[in-house]
């Protein structure tokens, strides 16, 4: 079979994949998944790009299934595969990152979950725009992490990081703006140092209130974050 039928045919099963989870038919979609990866496997090898992509979506699928060692296995196998078939700041190498170190992160294996995020960080830092903006989302998630362990102050820098990143390379009213100070207001206000959680809760609000409907969650979430912080300093005021 030639490269181009093989690469049709894979297509079509990655658009099946995609339809079932769209769907929500979990266990449609991993049939839906197998067979392509054994499609990929008969007609490519075990170690070919077009292998490791099938492998990502098979491991992904056990992911939200909560098949997390079945999970492992794969999203392992394909970034083994890509790592050892593109530079090591290849873009194709995240999507397999992104995937593992989530996994990493519920599984409470934070140590390895944060090797993978400083490398994600390393392969976006000379990117174009669009991929390089990805790292305030890394950075950010490693506050998180920080954050669930107890380390409030680490946490924190990685979100000023974060914040900084954003401010200074891209539009000053970004969206991820608004979640990164929220993200430092709830942890300013788990620590109860008020006033500064009151300063970033307020400065994502009026930053969202910009560019989303009134009604939107992330909208409604910062007004109530903002109500419970008002409750706990005792005092009364009207939301912007």
């Amino acid at each position: 079979m030639n490269d181009t039928k093989g690469h049709s045919i894979l297509s079509a099963y990655d658009a099946r994949f995609r339809r079932q989870l769209g769907l929500g038919r979990y266990h449609e979609a991993l049939w839906i998944a197998e067979e392509g990866y054994h499609f990929a496997v008969e007609t490519y090898g075990p170690d070919h790009p077009e292998t490791a992509r099938v492998a990502n979506n098979l491991g992904w699928i056990h992911d939200l299934l909560g098949n997390r060692v079945k999970a492992e296995y794969f999203y392992r196998r394909a970034l083994a595969t890509k790592q050892s078939g593109y530079a090591s700041d290849s873009l194709e190498l995240l999507p397999t990152l992104e995937n593992l170190s989530s996994l990493l992160v519920v599984s409470q294996r934070f140590g390895e979950a944060l090797d993978l995020l400083q490398t994600m960080c390393q392969i976006v830092e000379e990117k174009p725009p669009q991929w390089r903006i990805r790292k305030g989302v890394y950075l950010c998630r490693m506050g998180e992490i920080y954050e669930q362990t107890g380390s409030s102050e680490t946490a924190e820098s990685y979100y000023l990081r974060a914040l900084s990143f954003i401010e200074s390379d891209f539009d000053p009213q970004h969206l991820n703006l608004g979640n990164i100070m929220a993200r430092l207001g709830r942890l300013y206000q788990s620590v109860r140092d008020f006033p500064k959680a009151e300063y970033y809760l307020l400065r994502a609000l009026k930053l969202l209130n910009k560019k989303l409907p009134h009604r939107h969650p992330d909208v409604q979430y910062l007004r109530q974050c903002l109500q419970t912080l008002y409750h706990e300093m005792q005092i009364e005021t009207r939301l912007p």
